[in-house]
């Protein structure tokens, strides 16, 4: 009998999965411009730019197996740039799967990397730099800083093997250097915001209109709201 049962169950690990090709949501269909904004946090016009931008380098060549458009691309990456939530939660609300997501994040990224030299500039004028100076002085009470390096650092397991190459003050790190590029890409979007003039959205004012699943809801009578009351505040108490 119990050989029996291991019988079914490898035969059941040994199934192949069918592929689910989900309904994905296009989202300059499904929203106004406000939503856009709040969801995306930029303008129609300029989510529109950004993908003309970074189409050329994501555009699969063939439509095999229901590839996903430079459009569907960009909104997903977007999306993941602009809430910080899990490729998983992004990806459900797009009708994509989490390796997909992974790989949207990553091509999306490198993309806009390519356009970093055009919109992410060192300041190199006297009044430019003045102006940066001046910023971070009243924001940070640091003088005469024209810019940052991020060295973040993450500590792991000594590996197996050449543990010499991650010894850095006296720990055993790596550099996530895939989260580098996301870090210029979202540089990248935020200078082309600015070009835009595209307003900061209001996070404490939800608007009225569709959920991410294109439902039509009134967001400010959701139970959510009241979660995401409590989340900020003890978000406050604990960490600023």
């Amino acid at each position: 009998m119990a050989l029996m049962q291991l019988f079914h169950a490898n035969n059941q690990n040994n199934l192949r999965r069918n592929r689910i090709f989900r309904d994905r949501l296009n989202p300059l269909d499904a929203y106004d411009d406000h939503e856009l904004l709040y969801r995306y946090r930029m303008s129609r016009q300029t989510l529109m730019r950004v993908i003309d931008m970074v189409r050329d380098d994501i555009v699969h060549e063939t439509q095999r197996s229901y590839a996903l458009t430079p459009e569907q691309q960009t909104f997903a990456a977007i999306r993941y740039y602009a809430t910080g939530s899990f490729q998983t939660v992004v990806g459900d609300t797009m009708g994509i799967s989490q390796p997909s997501m992974s790989r949207i994040v990553q091509r999306v990224s490198s993309a806009l990397c390519r356009h970093a030299g055009q919109y992410i500039r060192f300041p190199t004028t006297p009044r430019f730099q003045q102006a940066v100076k001046e910023g971070f002085m009243n924001e940070f009470t640091f003088p005469n800083v024209l810019g940052c390096v991020d060295g973040s650092l993450v500590q792991i397991k000594a590996p197996s093997t050449r543990e010499d190459m991650y010894v850095c003050r006296g720990a055993i790190t790596i550099e996530l250097k895939n989260a580098i590029k996301a870090i210029i890409a979202t540089g990248v979007l935020h200078n082309i915001c600015e070009e835009d003039g595209v307003p900061i959205p209001e996070d404490d004012v939800p608007p009225m209109g569709r959920n991410d699943n294109g439902d039509d809801v009134n967001v400010n009578d959701h139970d959510d709201n009241a979660g995401i009351t409590v989340r900020a505040r003890l978000i406050r108490e604990r960490f600023e």
